[in-house]
């Protein structure tokens, strides 16, 4: 028979079933209690330690979807057309972690940073010269200006994309080449800023010309994972029709790949940088991780989970081409257990700085690790139900990009996507 006559099948809508939302919702109450209880019970440092991590790791997750956007767009990639809804709803986040970021500003910095009154470390040198770093209207001025431009640049990419759902526009697509290029010069800006303030500022003593490319490189990383997993979710209840199938698992399987090996050189780049020089305000941070010499300080087993489960592991594991179309659903669990230890990178970097008096924790605690860990769940529910939600209101497949065509070539038996000007599907 000749394929001609074969329809394709159509997408629908995207399902959001009400078994996840009440784990996200729970996820989310789970958070609040947490860091509500901690900081009634004298376990404010723990509280806002884990507020940090919780906002640091969807915060990276809601810019990273865009990011990955922004590129498709910059070079018209057609193959990720038909998904691109998946990481633009990665987006809508980015406006909640504003707001939690203005707690985090506003409320929680004097709780963590030490840094945050000056006036009480002018004696320390180090401090005495990064004064002006740290003064609070270039804090403020920073940090801000980049979340507007980056809010900003996503909004006119998300309002373009809507635009084009309802007819037909070449200029949609071009817009958003230009938007693309904003939210990439805004994103450079401000991930910078935010890691060296956020992250960094854990441990103000400390240099690394390295760190906002390594945080950079597990963000985009979580970002693929967390992509893998959605579009197999979608996949497995039909929600694309025969406008995705398996060479966008392939391809974010071969991109998901090729990432973890880029996390493990910027990873390994870092290290080396500063073993190889040992500088005591740089040697410092892998220290109190007990990474050099011999110094023992009980987070030597948790800094040999990262090179072990986020790189040796994945990289051998996804080395064969079908793992990476997900046979057996091993790419499916690679990346849960990718998205997962991103989480558990964000609580690495954070939980050893200290817990009161400017000084590391030289013990990993348990009671900490809890309401670390518990505030952070409420932050990823958070954007789990966000993301949920904003795919269940939005049409699934974007049919009127002048792309769809291209990338959805091939999915059933050689049969081409129609004209976007013949196919109109309800929202």
């Amino acid at each position: 028979m000749s394929n001609e006559h074969h329809k394709m099948i159509e997408p629908k809508k995207f399902e959001f079933p009400s078994a996840l939302k009440g784990l996200f919702i729970g996820m989310i109450a789970v958070g609040v209690i947490v860091f509500v209880a901690s900081l009634f019970f004298g376990q404010k440092h723990a509280a806002w330690n884990g507020y940090l991590i919780g906002f640091w790791f969807t915060f990276s997750l809601a810019v990273g979807g865009p990011f990955f956007l922004s590129t498709q767009h910059l070079v018209q990639a057609a193959w990720s057309m038909p998904i691109r809804r998946l990481f633009e709803a990665y987006g809508n986040f980015i406006y909640f972690s504003f707001v939690l970021f203005l707690g985090l500003a506003l409320v929680g910095g004097s709780k963590i940073y030490l840094w945050w009154d000056m006036d009480a470390v002018m004696g320390d040198m180090i401090l005495a010269k990064k004064a002006g770093w740290f003064e609070k209207p270039l804090f403020y001025g920073l940090t801000l200006s980049g979340f507007v431009s980056v809010i900003i640049s996503y909004y006119l990419m998300r309002r373009e994309s809507l635009n084009q759902d309802e007819k037909p526009s070449q200029r949609a697509s071009m817009m958003n080449q230009v938007y693309s290029v904003f939210f990439l010069l805004s994103f450079i800006y401000t991930f910078s800023v935010m890691s060296w303030y956020l992250i960094m500022g854990l441990d103000p003593h400390w240099f690394s010309t390295m760190f906002s490319v390594y945080a950079f490189a597990g963000m985009f990383q979580s970002t693929l994972a967390f992509g893998v997993i959605l579009l197999l979710f979608a996949i497995e209840k039909g929600t694309f029709g025969d406008f995705a199938g398996e060479r966008q698992v392939h391809d974010l399987g071969q991109l998901l790949f090729g990432f973890t090996v880029f996390y493990a050189y910027i990873a390994f780049c870092q290290f080396l940088l500063i073993w190889y020089a040992n500088i005591p305000e740089e040697a410092s941070w892998y220290l109190a991780r007990g990474y050099v010499g011999d110094t023992k300080t009980g987070w030597e087993v948790f800094t040999l989970v990262l090179p072990i489960f986020k790189f040796i592991i994945p990289f051998l594991v996804l080395l064969p081409q079908a793992i990476k179309k997900n046979k057996m659903n091993v790419l499916r669990s690679v990346a849960y257990g990718l998205l997962l230890l991103q989480l558990y990178e964000v609580w690495y970097w954070v939980a050893p700085q200290a817990h009161g008096g400017g000084k590391f924790a030289m013990e990993p605690d348990l009671l900490h690790m809890l309401i670390e860990f518990g505030v952070a769940i409420g932050f990823f529910g958070g954007f789990l139900y966000v993301v949920f939600r904003t795919l269940e209101n939005t049409k699934t497949v974007p049919t009127n990009d002048p792309y769809l065509r291209e990338g959805t070539k091939g999915h059933h038996h050689g049969v081409k996507a129609p004209e976007p000007k013949n196919m109109v599907i309800s929202k």
